[in-house]
């Protein structure tokens, strides 16, 4: 009940309740007796304080989650748990903070071979290297976060790694081969998982590794090579 009254709060906009509500929430399931239980409700509880713009209570609820070490047996919720608070530490503007969770993320999904969630750890710790100018380091890391997601797939990872590679690869000013290839599947297979709150931010810079590459190849016919290689995007106009 009180859950659910901490989300009805929040889609109304009235985040100080919900704040309050979701306070009450985590002093519920932190008296749960069944640690298994609770550890994972308290992960649960953490993705939804997250997602709903109370990163502070998301912290404590997974500061339980993790030190129970109950979640450990659970390679997918102990995953999961880690990469919200590393996207919470982000979210508090701890990028340190985020990059040592990020890296024990990582570590820990490897060793389980959970590659999405490897591929996640890895694209998570490529932004905040090309936050913070290390964008060599970003490339190398995006790149290795798609060889991750060949193995296991997770199209929502995917997209964003793709996204950040573009912008990566304008920044550096590199060739713009690299990340036209990584393109092709953001209008095609992974559609659905763009949308245009991600596209318009990259769009400018997408055009922008296209005119690169066509100036650097004056035998091309621009537009139709445009048409041709990037459809969704290059749409021929109606006469």
């Amino acid at each position: 009940m009180w859950l659910h009254g901490a989300i009805e709060s929040t889609n109304a906009e009235k985040f100080g309740e919900a704040g309050l509500r979701f306070l009450r929430v985590l002093e519920i399931v932190e008296m749960q007796p069944n640690r298994v239980v609770r550890s994972s409700d308290l992960g649960i509880l953490a993705g939804f304080c997250s997602t709903a713009g109370h990163p502070d209570i998301a912290l404590m609820a997974l500061q339980g989650a993790l030190e129970s070490g109950e979640g450990k047996d659970h390679p997918e919720r102990y995953c999961a748990n880690l990469l919200t608070l590393a996207n919470t530490w982000r979210t508090l503007g701890r990028p340190s903070a985020s990059a040592a969770v990020n890296k024990a993320a990582l570590s820990y999904a490897l060793k389980h071979r959970r590659f999405g969630d490897a591929a996640s750890a890895s694209t998570n710790l490529a932004i905040i290297d090309a936050n913070e100018g290390r964008l060599s380091d970003a490339l190398k890391r995006l790149q290795r976060s798609l060889d991750l997601l060949a193995q296991d797939s997770h199209p929502d990872t995917e997209a964003i790694t793709r996204l950040t590679l573009i912008q990566v690869v304008d920044a550096l000013q590199a060739d713009p081969v690299i990340a036209l290839d990584a393109a092709s599947d953001l209008f095609t297979r992974l559609k659905s998982h763009v949308g245009p709150e991600r596209w318009n931010p990259v769009a400018q810079v997408f055009n922008r590794l296209v005119e690169r590459y066509v100036a650097s190849h004056p035998d091309l016919d621009a537009d139709a090579w445009k048409r041709m290689r990037f459809p969704f995007v290059f749409r021929e106009r109606r006469q």
